[in-house]
């Protein structure tokens, strides 16, 4: 999210007044003449997760982020627009998803869309980007993606919600190619319309972390402080953005954009029923277990081809790799010499599909079967096609919380 200095210097006055008014003022907070959401007050969420983007990187916490996020809403009472997380949509879903949550908000409403994945800033808007998007220029770009200007206006059509929250965890990187021209990484700061909150998952000019567990450091934060009923919404993100803060060492700050709202305002329902405690979750996987992040070597291999970037290749394996191919059997050191010198002979190389399946992971080890079309021409303008080519994968899960190539059986058939 670039810096708007001017922007910010107009809204860090009402964040001044705004938080001291709820964490420094004590009995002149509790003398507000505001007044909390009732139970009659009607709460309504469209949580959006996008993982699985077809011509796009992968994000692989998107989805189980909205899912988390959906999960917590529900238990505090709110109304979810499609019953749950709207997972992966198109951009004609997305927008569908968008227009019908605008028509449930009214001023007696508490609205809150909650957004994981790619957004872009393109000639000075933001953008969310559905999981259909593709693009060869600025302007098709710009076709293929939603606009943040029409989420605010659909909150606007009935006069905008009692209080409205949105969460943008959707600055992870700039997925746009540079014939695309995006102005920058993430999302642009935008003013908080009437009644608004803005959480980003980090600070303008910075780009978020996806994390190495199930979820983002910002989501999993946010997940966290939103299960206590008895934080208020402003002390609800200030709780997530310091632990987020810790965990990151200072590297992701969580930034706020909002206009005056009521000091006392607080997510759950008042007189909700909150569920017993839940028994405790098994321990995450250290490299994470869910399919997209366990695919994670496998894209990055095949980005590395089609980007002939040698050193996203060879960190793809892990130290003691070996690779059968054919009747050839190589050890990393062999396998990267081999690629090193292919590397330098190439002029391009387009990769045409890969299909990796993940058949199951056990402890520290995940076995993928993969299918592949690539097209290679060498600088001598020499062309060789590989079509329909399997193979199957090891990876093993590093100390430092990723997947690895650890064995690789190619040519398998074709």
């Amino acid at each position: 999210m670039p810096s708007r200095l001017r922007p910010l210097l107009r809204i860090l006055p009402t964040m001044l007044c705004i938080l001291a008014a709820a964490w420094g003022g004590g009995e002149a907070a509790a003398q507000s003449t505001s007044t909390p959401p009732t139970a009659a007050d009607r709460r309504v969420a469209l949580v959006v997760g996008v993982s699985g983007y077809r011509n796009l990187d992968r994000l692989p916490n998107a989805g189980n982020d909205a899912r988390a996020v959906a999960e917590v809403l529900a238990r505090a009472g709110f109304e979810l627009v499609r019953d749950g997380p709207l997972i992966d949509p198109a951009r004609s879903a997305l927008e569908q998803a968008i227009d019908t949550f605008g028509r449930l908000v009214d001023p007696q409403t508490v609205a809150l869309f909650y957004y994981a994945g790619h957004g872009v800033q393109l000639r000075e808007r933001n953008f969310l980007v559905p999981s259909d998007a593709s693009w060869e220029s600025a302007d098709a770009a710009e076709r293929a993606m939603i606009a943040a200007s029409l989420l605010f206006a659909r909150l606007e059509r009935n006069g905008g919600g009692r209080i409205n929250i949105v969460v943008l965890d959707a600055c992870r990187n700039n997925p746009l190619p540079p014939e695309a021209g995006a102005d920058h990484p993430g999302l642009g700061t935008m003013d908080a319309p009437t009644a608004t909150l803005i959480s980003y998952a980090t600070q303008p000019g910075n780009v978020a972390m996806d994390g190495a567990g199930a979820n983002s450091p910002y989501t999993e934060a946010l997940v966290q402080a939103m299960r206590r009923p008895e934080l208020t919404v402003l002390e609800m993100f200030n709780e997530a953005g310091l632990e987020v803060q810790r965990r990151t060492r200072g590297q992701q700050i969580p930034w706020v954009s909002l206009s005056p709202l009521p000091s006392r305002v607080y997510l759950h329902r008042a007189g909700a029923a909150q569920p017993a405690p839940p028994a405790p979750l098994p321990a995450a996987h250290p490299c994470g277990d869910a399919p997209e992040r366990v695919r994670g070597p496998i894209d990055r291999l095949f980005r590395a081809w089609s980007t002939l970037d040698f050193d996203l290749y060879a960190d793809s394996w892990t130290e003691d790799a070996f690779q059968v191919a054919g009747k050839i059997q190589r050890d990393r050191k062999q396998i990267l010499q081999q690629r090193r010198g292919l590397f330098g002979r190439l002029a391009r190389v387009e990769v045409g599909r890969t299909d990796p399946v993940v058949e199951r992971v056990d402890g520290r080890l995940a076995f993928v079967r993969n299918k592949y079309t690539m097209e290679f021409t060498l600088k001598t303008g020499r062309r060789i096609v590989e079509t329909d080519v399997q193979e199957s994968y090891v990876l093993a899960c590093g100390k430092d919380g990723r997947w690895r190539i650890k064995e690789n059986f190619d040519y398998i058939a074709r």
